[in-house]
């Protein structure tokens, strides 16, 4: 049984929006298609939601594995459901992870997807993630540290956020430099050289045994 109340700021994993559905339940930016952030209850300004926004989409383009990109979103929750026989903290992570599943979070051949939530009336911050994401690269509790060290610090959500993300951007591993145009000519004229001057040293030694031959004949010549 759930202890529940009339109040709308209240939700389960059914009644929270869904970003790529419902992107302006979740934000206030206007005629976009998706998001990865879900503030319903608007916590944070516009300023601070792109902020954080865009330190998702680092992710996106500066890490890989071997299904592509590694998929992170954000959900900022005013007060869930709690069942009168489950403790707070079992609450949040069951709450947290059910959501990480419904909005299908990550590539579906890696099962990758994570999603970090913040519970507002119970001061919780939780880490949920498939079974896919690798342990050596997300430690729940380090992250969790980071964040609410950052949080009491400064006393704001958005930042604690901004700075727990770069914390795992870090972390996760970075996709291959790709080498600009002028890096690759570079490196062609670089090894031009290098097949230029072996075919100097290569001639030069047929050139002396040339010559050595040369000089060999003649002498022979002489001599008869």
């Amino acid at each position: 049984m759930k202890r529940y109340s009339n109040d709308e700021n209240i939700y389960d994993e059914n009644s929270f929006p869904d970003p790529f559905t419902h992107p302006e339940e979740c934000v206030l930016s206007l005629g976009i298609s998706h998001t990865w952030l879900c503030d319903p209850s608007r916590f944070l300004s516009i300023e601070q939601q792109i902020n954080i926004e865009a330190e998702l989409l680092k992710i996106r383009d500066t890490n890989f594995h071997k299904c592509s990109n590694n998929s992170v979103s954000v959900a900022i929750v005013p007060e869930i459901f709690v069942s009168k026989n489950e403790t707070y903290e079992n609450a949040a992570q069951q709450f947290s992870e059910k959501l990480l599943r419904k909005w299908g979070i990550g590539n579906s051949p890696c099962h990758d997807g994570i999603l970090l939530v913040y519970i507002k009336n119970l001061g919780k911050f939780v880490i949920a993630k498939r079974e896919g994401v690798e342990e050596k690269y997300i430690n729940e509790n380090e992250i969790k540290k980071h964040f609410m060290n950052i949080y009491f610090a400064s006393g704001s959500i958005s930042r604690a956020l901004i700075e727990s993300i770069s914390f795992m951007n870090k972390k996760l591993p970075s996709k291959p430099t790709e080498l600009t145009n002028t890096a690759k000519m570079f490196l062609i004229l670089i090894l031009f050289y290098i097949i230029s001057i072996i075919i100097l040293y290569v001639t030069t030694l047929m050139y002396r045994k040339k010559g050595k031959l040369s000089k060999y004949i003649h002498g022979n010549i002489l001599k008869n």
